[in-house]
């Protein structure tokens, strides 16, 4: 089984600005789940948004910040499905971020996994695992310049020097 792409992806691989952000306020492994979990959703994330939960909780008598005490039901849901301790993180340390998560990968990160991976017989199993086409993986693997061979394993500039022998 082919590993998740996600787990090669580095902070120049984030598909946009406000992941950029993120990861740079909360960390690589928060964007990380952040995508895994919840693509193709956004989020306004607001200025203060941590120290109101905060305040919810006390009024509440609570001392740790529960799903209830978030700012809307979208908050809610992200608690649900990455956990309280991302949620918090992204609550705290991302005040005033505009959160588009992005429900493709970018294309950059797809090119290391197709190096890395593709071997010429698993064209459908690594283009599902990075949820792209098959015939969008092989125009990856045919644009000039790429690096990629169509077998995957040899890159472009190595097979063209091979031509001059």
């Amino acid at each position: 089984m082919l590993p998740d792409p996600l787990d090669m992806m580095s902070e120049d691989d984030l598909p946009n600005e406000s992941m950029a952000d993120l990861a740079h306020a909360c960390g690589i492994e928060v964007a990380k789940a952040l995508m895994r979990a919840l693509p193709g959703q956004y989020f306004i994330v607001p200025q203060n948004a941590f120290e109101k939960a905060q305040e919810r909780a006390k009024i509440a008598g609570r001392a740790e910040i529960q799903p209830d005490d978030l700012p809307t039901p979208s908050w809610r849901a992200m608690a649900v499905h990455c956990g309280m301790g991302i949620t918090l993180k992204v609550l705290e340390k991302g005040g005033n971020i505009r959160l588009l998560i992005p429900s493709v990968l970018s294309e950059s990160l797809c090119r290391r996994f197709i190096r890395e991976h593709f071997n010429g017989q698993n064209a459908v199993d690594v283009s599902v695992r990075l949820g792209i086409s098959r015939s969008y993986l092989y125009k990856l693997l045919s644009t000039r310049g790429s690096g990629l061979s169509q077998r995957g394993s040899q890159p472009q500039a190595d097979r063209s020097q091979l031509r001059l022998l």
